[in-house]
């Protein structure tokens, strides 16, 4: 039974598809969480997801506003966890770009739940790291009278370069840079949220609830949250779809 401020709905079956808590556009405030443990039903801790990364450092501005091609790797607890390669975003704050969304679901949750995540960019990954040192030799050969900061002039954005020749090895600057992750960004500001209501509560093949006959869920209110690319809307549509069905199927007591 659906109770309003104004009338009350009786229902052979109800399926919450209330959304996340990312992005305010979409006018979900996470509330359906709420409805789900009412039922009884876990809640996998949520965080935001497909954002751009807080990173620790006052220096940020100094590259505000590059784009460049590179490599990103996430090490949590020292421990190599997933890298993503495409265009950068270098910002106030630290980094963005689709392929730190990739990662943030991961380095969000590291973060939060009390672990060490550390970002490695390789500006030029499609180097090898002798490969790197026989390149900035040739061009110091080629142009001996050149300071080291000239020598990297038409290979990377100008406030990139004063970024790299202020750390104490070039090279290692260059295929290894570290940042320290210190959080996400606001739930506002994130495509999806990781986390929500535990699939193991779910028939995967009804979207039904395991705990409340005639209840389903549908959408991103359940821990599952994909890559960018339009996974996360494909599940969206493809459990709607299958709870709707299903959810038709009831019939009254």
């Amino acid at each position: 039974q659906i109770l309003t401020k104004g009338w009350h709905y009786d229902a052979d079956a109800l399926i919450l598809a209330n959304g996340s808590r990312a992005s305010s556009v979409s006018g979900s405030d996470g509330s359906g969480y709420m409805l789900a443990e009412s039922f009884h039903h876990r809640i996998v801790p949520v965080y935001p997801a497909l954002t751009a990364l807080k990173c620790k450092g006052s220096s940020f501005k100094a590259w505000a506003g590059v784009r460049t091609e590179g490599e990103i790797s996430l090490f949590t607890d020292g421990k190599f966890c997933k890298s993503e390669h495409g265009e950068l975003q270098l910002t106030e704050y630290g980094i963005s770009g689709i392929p730190v969304f990739q990662l943030s679901t991961y380095a969000v949750r590291a973060v939060r739940e009390g672990h060490k995540a550390e970002l490695h960019i390789n500006f030029m990954p499609e180097l090898s790291e002798e490969e790197l040192k026989k390149l900035l030799y040739a061009r110091k050969k080629a142009c001996p009278y050149k300071k080291e900061k000239e020598l990297l002039v038409g290979l990377f954005p100008e406030k990139l370069i004063k970024i790299l020749i202020s750390q104490k090895q070039l090279v290692s600057a260059i295929r290894e840079f570290p940042l320290e992750v210190q959080d996400g960004m606001s739930f506002s500001q994130a495509q999806v949220c990781s986390g929500g209501v535990d699939t193991s509560q779910v028939n995967s093949q009804t979207m039904e609830s395991k705990l409340c006959r005639g209840l389903y869920f549908a959408g991103e209110l359940l821990d599952i949250d994909g890559t960018c690319g339009g996974y996360n809307l494909q599940w969206a549509w493809s459990s709607g779809a299958v709870a709707g069905k299903n959810a038709a199927k009831e019939e009254k007591n």
